[in-house]
């Protein structure tokens, strides 16, 4: 379903010139395999919905990283999870931000500057019962960043002003930036890390 594009050479693992059209997961298994052969990948052609996070995510997982970019698809797998007393970190959005050292982990209801954790958290109080408190901590950890996004301002240029609908996309000239991103990715997976050395 997801395959490696063109526009993904610049900040994705997976992503060359002669990987370009085939599925990201099957590029992602066999560079892990190259890596540690031993290693098992159970590779899903699928995206998560919410309907399936039963199907794809299984019950036993010890830790969970959400990176998903729809935030209700987000809420609806972060309430299953804490329901099920997963752990769970979840990352915001990098689009428009250049500057990795900013990035952070705090607890969700912390989460400053980002759109996406903002949503994500309005839909877990509006449609999963999450306190409306704003002093109340939602014991979620976020990877989050503390810059302000950047725009193209349609003349070649850069804004902190949002540009109405269009919003970032990598033909407007901004999408995002591969320092932040692996950095983001790095973070979480520090903090996955940190939570399986706890548990031996």
């Amino acid at each position: 379903m997801d395959v490696v594009a063109e526009s993904n050479i610049n900040r994705q693992l997976p992503a060359l010139d002669e990987t370009v059209g085939r599925l990201k997961i099957e590029v992602l298994r066999e560079r892990v395999a190259a890596i540690a052969p031993d290693c098992r990948v159970h590779a899903v052609d699928d995206f998560l919905t919410q309907d399936n996070i039963d199907a794809l995510i299984p019950a036993d997982a010890r830790v969970v990283v959400d990176c998903i970019d729809s935030f209700r698809v987000k809420a609806a797998l972060i309430a299953r999870l804490k329901r099920r007393k997963q752990k769970v970190i979840t990352v915001g959005g990098a689009g428009g931000m250049v500057d990795p050292s900013r990035l952070h982990i705090v607890d969700l209801s912390r989460a400053e500057q980002d759109a996406l954790l903002a949503r994500l958290r309005k839909t877990l109080r509006q449609d999963y019962g999450y306190s409306r408190n704003l002093k109340r901590r939602f014991d979620i950890p976020a990877v989050c960043s503390s810059e302000v996004p950047r725009f193209a301002d349609g003349n070649g240029g850069v804004t902190y002003a949002k540009a109405g609908a269009s919003g970032l996309s990598c033909a407007g000239g901004l999408g995002s930036s591969v320092t932040v991103t692996a950095s983001a990715g790095l973070l979480a997976a520090s903090w996955v890390l940190g939570e399986l050395t706890r548990e031996t």
